[in-house]
């Protein structure tokens, strides 16, 4: 990995410049950005936007050679600088003493978990009196790169992003190629952008000329265009960051691990913001507030009543394609993991086979799932099938959206549906 490919911009936070010159050097050798920031100096330039990378002197303190006085004076500079919106990057620590990195660590972790400010994505240590002994900062590249190469988060974090670039570079370059007359650009990539955003909703114009929303959907049918370059650039990697063995560091923590996994499949398989209930998108999840519904499961059908009950839109998108007026939803329910009684998956499991009746063809379940400040397990029930009105779907007083299950999730309760729905079976006498 060539870590020069990767970086464009650097941040510098340390009470002596003359000590980084050579780096400076270096840097804009390379036409890499930089700045450069002593927490001391009250005149020295506040850096606001994302930096992939902070060099950063340990020992920021001039009046003290405390470690734990100057890691507090570095979680100050960081809660400083790494505002929300800073973005994301990781720090390159001066010091050639393990235990030192190691208690930096373990600080920083409390402000990850505390959610004190935008924390570094990873941590990596270099040591600076080797460059000044050398009187050069020329192989920091090289060295840096080794070492982020044993280190798997800072080195997918590099190599991710720029692929990213160079995927964005290309599927832009790709789609303003088709519109090389500078005059008419701007109106040609408009109707071109208009025609992904149709097919990737799926919706039927009859003559208008936008709907409510349209600009997003152009939005996520380039994302489409950019994830087939990014398999490109990605399949060009060399370093297999699997080489090594496996292992669970979170073994003996369930609840940890349950957290994580939850929070993972929020982003795989739901999407929560920008939503529009007046839309009526298949693969939206309503809660249904209605108890006469024939969507809301009874409280007899279920091991308690203190449950959300919820219901997705299966229509296909062929339908939703050719402005159907009523859509075809299936009821269910989202239940909260009680993690305080819930420590081993053995226990997991035992509570989603209540609750989503195990082996019963009818059900369909998601768990765990993050949603609205905690670990779920989402479940839907085949039976309780029925067709509303859109107007009904749109009426917030009867539905209020919750959610919008993302495509393979979506796909995939259809499809379970679809076979559930189809099922022959064989009525016969039998002795």
């Amino acid at each position: 990995m060539n870590i020069t490919d990767s970086v464009n911009s650097v941040l510098i936070i340390d009470d002596k410049k003359d000590e980084v010159e050579g780096l400076i050097e270096v840097l804009k050798k390379n036409d890499i950005y930089y700045l450069f920031y002593n927490p001391e100096d009250e005149d020295s330039p506040i850096p606001r936007k994302n930096r992939q990378i902070i060099f950063c002197d340990l020992y920021l303190n001039s009046t003290t050679t405390k470690l734990t006085g100057n890691i507090a004076l570095l979680r100050k500079t960081l809660k400083k600088i790494a505002t929300p919106d800073f973005g994301s990057y990781g720090i390159v620590l001066w010091t050639k003493h393990t235990d030192e990195i190691t208690q930096v660590m373990e600080k920083l972790s409390i402000d990850q978990q505390e959610h004190s400010y935008n924390v570094p994505l990873f941590i990596v240590d270099l040591d600076k009196q080797d460059y000044l002994e050398e009187n050069s900062f020329d192989n920091i590249w090289t060295d840096l790169s080794k070492k982020l190469e044993n280190n798997t988060a800072a080195y997918f974090f590099f190599n991710w992003r720029a692929s990213v670039n160079k995927g964005a570079d290309k599927a832009l370059a790709d789609v303003y190629s088709l519109s090389p007359d500078y005059q008419e650009q701007s109106k040609y990539l408009t109707y071109l952008l208009s025609l992904l955003a149709v097919n990737y909703s799926g919706v039927d114009l009859h003559g208008e000329k936008v709907y409510d929303g349209m600009y997003k959907d152009a939005y996520k049918a380039f994302d489409e265009l950019l994830s087939s370059d990014l398999a490109l650039m990605q399949a060009e990697d060399k370093v297999d960051i699997f080489s090594q063995i496996l292992s669970n560091p979170r073994e003996t923590k369930f609840n940890e691990e349950l957290d994580a996994i939850g929070r993972l499949n929020a982003k795989l398989l739901i999407e929560t913001t920008d939503l529009h209930q007046e839309r009526n998108l298949p693969g939206s999840v309503y809660e249904v507030t209605d108890s006469s519904s024939l969507l809301y499961i009874p409280d007899e059908k279920v091991i308690k009543s203190d449950l959300t009950r919820i219901a997705i839109e299966l229509t296909p998108p062929c339908d939703f394609a050719h402005k159907k007026v009523h859509s075809r939803l299936v009821g269910g329910f989202i239940a909260d993991i009680p993690t305080d009684t819930i420590s081993t998956k053995k226990q997991l499991d035992k509570f989603i086979d209540q609750y989503s009746k195990k082996g019963a063809e009818y059900s369909y379940s998601v768990c765990p799932i993050y949603y609205n400040g905690g670990l779920k397990l989402c479940c839907f029930d085949f039976r309780y099938l029925c067709g509303i009105k859109n107007e009904d779907l749109q009426d917030s007083n009867k539905f209020k959206l919750l959610f919008i299950a993302k495509d393979k999730f979506f796909a995939d309760v259809l499809q379970k549906f679809s076979s559930h729905a189809s099922r022959l079976g064989l009525s016969m006498i039998t002795p």
